[in-house]
């Protein structure tokens, strides 16, 4: 039997032929084998509370975390290794993996119950870069990729792979591309660019990350007339204080940002 209270959660048949399965409160990875024989292997990660567990297109066992924000990998062999969620590197939110599976687009997808979120991990097979490296809305981007398709379409998403397209650039012979696109409205601290050559099917990701930007319209005008305060880049639900010319000056005023 598992650890006494580890409470098994999540369950997977795995290529060699074993069960395996998360146990939460053990913070464990167990392998049971058709004929009984239990082994647990301990996550390194303290209170990662592992919830859930399936098998990945290399073959080897991912799971979810619900205390680490982490996406946690074990080989059948025993080996660990594990992957951040953008969300928890932030540390302005608390995320809880309580769902982990593989889609029919050969990623990763995860429910997360701190943030009500879907999430998509996906496996790069090509590079992608974005320069400069970090920018608020509106800012002008160059994303460089190689080891794409020779000569093959590929879409830079706003989001995760198959959201909206931010902008399409086309590989060469040698399968890179280089494309100019200005950064979309997202909230403050890093994230990630993905694409994907529409031939090949391969991914690139490209890390950035986002810095807040105020805008007014109309950005100039006589004393006494009014203009619209619009801010992009801050952290989702978060209160504002906008401020007229230095931030200790006697007028301001208060507003709430979606991010």
């Amino acid at each position: 039997m598992p650890t006494a209270g580890s409470q098994p959660r999540g369950i997977v048949a795995a290529p060699d032929g074993a069960i395996w399965f998360a146990e939460g409160q053990g913070n464990k990875i167990g392998r049971i084998t058709t004929g009984g024989n239990i082994t647990e292997f301990a996550v390194p990660l303290a209170n990662a509370q592992p919830w859930s567990i399936t098998v990945g297109p290399d073959g080897t066992l991912y799971f979810g975390e619900f205390g680490g924000g982490q996406i946690g990998r074990i080989t059948t062999s025993g080996v660990f290794s594990g992957y951040t969620v953008p969300f928890a590197a932030n540390n302005r939110v608390t995320v809880q993996l309580i769902s982990i599976t593989l889609g029919p687009d050969g990623n990763l997808w995860f429910a997360d119950y701190g943030t009500f979120k879907f999430g998509q991990a996906v496996f790069q097979t090509a590079a992608m870069s974005a320069t400069p490296p970090s920018g608020y809305y509106l800012s002008d981007l160059t994303f460089s990729g190689s080891g794409f398709a020779p000569n093959e379409t590929v879409q830079i998403f706003g989001e995760g792979v198959g959201s909206r397209v931010l902008v399409t650039a086309m590989a060469d012979n040698s399968g890179s591309f280089s494309v100019n696109a200005r950064a979309p409205e997202s909230a403050y601290g890093p994230r990630l660019f993905l694409s994907q050559g529409q031939s090949s099917g391969k991914v690139g990701a490209a890390g950035f990350s986002m810095n807040a930007r105020l805008m007014l319209q109309p950005s100039s005008g006589a004393a006494g007339s009014t203009a619209a305060v619009a801010g992009y880049g801050f952290d989702a639900k978060s209160e504002v204080n906008v401020h007229w010319a230095q931030p200790d000056s006697a007028w301001q005023a208060c507003y709430e940002f979606q991010g």
